[in-house]
């Protein structure tokens, strides 16, 4: 996570246009990215696939409860 308002210099470093930005890096290779205003779905996907991915399932695939 990096702070665009402390470091400046991320703005360009990371081609930053507007925040807020998620940027999701994988095998160090950039993979999604989501700037600016969005809808709450597109955040609430976001972290429904992050937390998938974190806990070794697919991202999009429901978790066993329905979570």
């Amino acid at each position: 996570m990096v702070d665009v308002n402390r470091y400046t210099s991320a703005w360009q470093q990371y081609d930053i246009r507007a925040t807020p930005t998620v940027v999701r890096y994988e095998g160090g290779r950039e993979r999604l990215r989501v700037m600016g205003e969005q809808p709450e779905f597109v955040w609430r996907r976001l972290l429904l696939d992050q937390r998938a991915l974190l806990s070794g399932r697919q991202a999009g695939t429901p978790s066993p409860a329905g979570n």
